[in-house]
């Protein structure tokens, strides 16, 4: 299901939608000396989960930054595993309760390495997400294929993709009537789908906004709902 994540994301991009990075929190230690990171996400709450996530670009080679990895994690009791797959040369390391990785390829730009830098971690803090109206929402028969709530700074967020069988009319209709029976409220608009025709709504209830879209996938239609509220 990849490529259906691929499209969605895609989809909710060209719509508009924000993704919310905030800023750096406690993943500044076990990395080589020098390497010049950009914070993508830093202690996201993802269901039960803590996510910080880097990329970066440096003039040295990866096998040396490698080296300088496996040398700083030995300084812990877990075993290190390496990985090649796609370009990518990656360490994997599952210390605990955390897993963290350190991948790398040469650079697409020239000369140098690009890479990548994550550590997830157990939170039984993480509060489970209140979104089962989402589930009640979609149309009789749909099939929920992935549900990921998260957290960034003071916005929380909860990600649904399904699929169902009913036609795109028939699926946006009853969603729309399904949400305003929850408070939703707002305009929805035709929007093209990556094979056919597809329907994007953005609606809102108080300090909430949801966006949902429909669109045709492997004789199915995909449904995708990405809601977000403040924190309170």
């Amino acid at each position: 299901m990849k490529t259906l994540a691929a499209k969605a994301l895609m989809l909710l991009t060209a719509a508009g939608m924000r993704l919310v990075a905030c800023a750096q929190t406690g993943f500044a230690e076990a990395v080589p000396a020098g390497l010049a990171e950009e914070v993508l996400l830093s202690g996201t709450a993802i269901n039960g989960f803590r996510l910080d996530l880097t990329r970066f670009s440096d003039p040295r080679p990866g096998s040396v930054l490698l080296a300088e990895i496996r040398r700083i994690w030995s300084q812990r009791a877990a075993p290190i595993q390496r990985v090649e797959q796609d370009g990518w040369s990656r360490l994997v390391q599952v210390d605990g309760n955390t897993i963290e990785t350190f991948e790398v390829r040469p650079s697409t730009a020239g000369a140098g390495t690009q890479g990548r830098r994550s550590r997830l971690r157990k939170d039984d803090r993480v509060p489970p997400p209140d979104d089962d109206w989402m589930q009640r929402a979609l149309p009789a028969g749909s099939r929920v294929l992935n549900r990921i709530g998260h957290q960034d700074g003071e916005r929380h967020m909860t990600t649904l993709v399904a699929v169902t069988s009913a036609s795109s009319a028939t699926a946006s209709q009853e969603l729309t009537w399904a949400l305003a029976q929850v408070g939703f409220r707002g305009p929805q608009r035709g929007s093209p789908s990556f094979e056919g025709e597809g329907r994007a709504m953005f609606l809102a209830r108080g300090p909430e906004d949801l966006a949902v879209t429909v669109s045709e996938h492997a004789g199915q239609r995909a449904i995708v709902m990405h809601w977000g509220r403040a924190k309170k």
